[in-house]
């Protein structure tokens, strides 16, 4: 079996094992090329939100292959402000929808799942390649960060004070039609960053 060489398991109920192997299967046959997606889809996309977990639980298991050749793949589409398209096209490019400048977790997405890689297989070679991209998410981050830092933000809101240095307001989340402060984005920032701190 495709699994039995890289993950062993010693479980008093063998159940449990296969259960997570066909997990792995999944996973696999709904990638489309180097793209992980999160389930079979009617589009072509890959979200790095959807990549940076599957990515996480590959990587658990054994299967780094899979994991550095979509972080290459994903890592190509950083733009020069640092802004990590939040979805590709499995062709490649960048899925210009609506949202596509205004989801602000994927940053901390690529740079915890790069690190992740990193932790897993110790591949300094492959860090070195993706450290300017790290560093440009990582600014870009900060960028967002400084406009919920100035004196003016949110002047009219009561209790503006809990909006003070988390990110802007973005539609990372579904439910989301128009902008609005996500936790998820913060959550997702603070572990890309926590994550990266080894890197200086």
């Amino acid at each position: 079996m495709l699994f039995r060489s890289r993950v062993g398991f010693e479980l008093g109920d063998r159940a449990v094992a296969d259960t997570v192997k066909s997990q792995l299967a999944y996973i696999l046959i709904n990638q489309d090329g180097l793209a992980i997606q999160p389930g079979s889809r009617n589009y072509n996309r890959s979200w790095m939100r959807d990549g940076s977990i599957t990515a996480t639980a590959l990587l658990r298991m054994g299967l780094v292959d899979e994991v550095r050749d979509y972080l290459n793949w994903y890592a190509a589409s950083v733009q020069p402000d640092g802004l990590v398209p939040p979805i590709l096209n499995t062709d490649g490019s960048v899925n210009e929808g609506f949202g596509s400048n205004l989801e602000y977790n994927s940053q901390g997405q690529f740079i915890y799942t790069v690190m992740q890689y990193y932790r897993v297989t110790q591949d300094r070679a492959f860090l070195e390649k993706h450290f300017d991209r790290l560093l440009l998410a990582m600014r870009y981050m900060q960028q967002l960060r400084e406009k919920t830092l100035q004196e003016d933000y949110r002047a009219d809101e009561p209790n503006r004070e809990r909006f003070r240095g988390i990110l802007p307001p973005s539609i990372s989340h579904e439910g989301y039609s128009t902008p609005a402060h996500s936790y998820w984005d913060d959550f997702w920032a603070v572990s890309g960053l926590e994550c990266a701190a080894g890197l200086f």
